[in-house]
């Protein structure tokens, strides 16, 4: 059984038998294990998973490599499914933000969802904030200031 497919197991039993045998520490370090070979099997999912599975996901993500993170949020941008998921996800991205494709796209995405889900604001800021990405957003909007964009 490969990487993605022992993770696929452990996130998809059921919510009892995932907390009371600690699956999330077992999800914790096949998550660290994905290589950029596994991206198709999780970019399918990405598709087919629920939203409880994706939330197992996000939340045992701290040591996923950075590649892989990468390569799963560009392609899961392209999609309007998970948005908390993706923004989470964001939160394990290096502090200081580079001049890469990926961080352009995920300040567009970003501001396009700041315009879409007026509730999600303080998410999409913290989000943001938390991979260097806040400011570029912010001049992406046209606010000098968090206060300014009512936060």
């Amino acid at each position: 059984m490969n990487t993605f497919d022992k993770l696929n197991t452990l996130l998809s039993v059921t919510e009892g038998e995932y907390y009371d045998n600690d699956y999330f520490l077992d999800a914790e370090i096949q998550i660290a294990l994905l290589s950029e070979a596994d991206l198709p099997l999780l970019l399918t999912a990405w598709q087919s998973q629920n939203t409880q599975w994706w939330d197992r996901f996000t939340q045992s993500s701290a040591h996923i490599q950075q590649p892989v993170l990468r390569s799963l949020l560009a392609g899961a941008i392209t999609t309007r499914y998970k948005i908390k998921q993706i923004l989470s996800l964001m939160t394990h991205l290096p502090a200081q933000a580079d001049r890469s494709e990926l961080s352009q796209s995920l300040v567009n995405y970003s501001a396009a969802l700041w315009h879409a889900e007026p509730k999600l604001h303080l998410q999409i800021q913290l989000s943001t904030w938390s991979c260097g990405l806040s400011a570029r957003l912010l001049e992406k909007l046209g606010f000098s200031s968090w206060k300014e964009a009512g936060l």
